[in-house]
């Protein structure tokens, strides 16, 4: 039974192919492991959002930005979970792959522009709306996986337009997850050069 689960487990697996894996499972998290490994000088200067004034770079790379290891090992432990447990379920790669592009493009400003409106006068960064994002494209993953009977209703569609209504489903879902995981702020403090600032960090 185990050596069944276990193939079972490997043959999922082994849709993807090599590629696949070193984006998400390598280069994503070399990414983020870059970022929080520059000085905080900088990372204050050109990554860290400020909401008070923010910058369009500053609203893209606040969300790859992690300026606490413990929300830094959290956040990229949940992330590789969940691209691993997705990775199990997702049969339409194409889809995922647009639906990463999106999270991976539009949420960073999407996470922003909400933390600019809830959260004035602050420092803002984290990695953890992406991370979300991902969560929410595997609630509709599984979802679809459950109710795939439910294809019975598109079948009178043409394929191009339910491939049009799985596409936005998941950027939806994936959009309403990040937007929830904003309301979860850690505050914390972190010196600087110029003296202690207080630091709002996604978790």
């Amino acid at each position: 039974m185990k050596n069944k689960t276990l193939k079972q487990f490997i043959k999922l697996l082994a849709r993807w192919n090599l590629k696949d894996y070193l984006i998400f499972f390598l280069l994503i998290p070399s990414i983020i492991l870059i970022i929080y490994k520059l000085p905080p000088s900088i990372k204050q200067s050109y990554f860290a959002l400020n909401t008070r004034n923010p910058t369009i770079p500053t609203m893209f790379l606040s969300n790859y930005t992690e300026l606490f290891l413990q929300l830094l090992e959290g956040n990229l432990i949940i992330y590789l979970l969940t691209i691993f447990f997705i990775f199990l379920t997702e049969t339409d790669k194409k889809l995922f792959y647009t639906t990463a592009i999106a999270i991976f493009l539009i949420i960073p400003f999407f996470s922003s522009a909400i933390t600019i409106y809830l959260y004035p006068n602050k420092i803002s960064t984290g990695f953890s709306a992406i991370v979300s994002a991902f969560m929410g494209y595997l609630i509709y993953s599984y979802a679809r996986l459950i109710f795939s009977y439910a294809r019975l209703i598109f079948s009178n569609f043409s394929k191009k337009f339910s491939n049009s209504i799985s596409l936005l489903a998941a950027i939806l879902i994936s959009s309403v997850i990040a937007a929830i995981s904003l309301r979860i702020i850690i505050p914390s403090k972190i010196y600087f050069d110029d003296g202690q600032i207080d630091v709002y960090s996604h978790y």
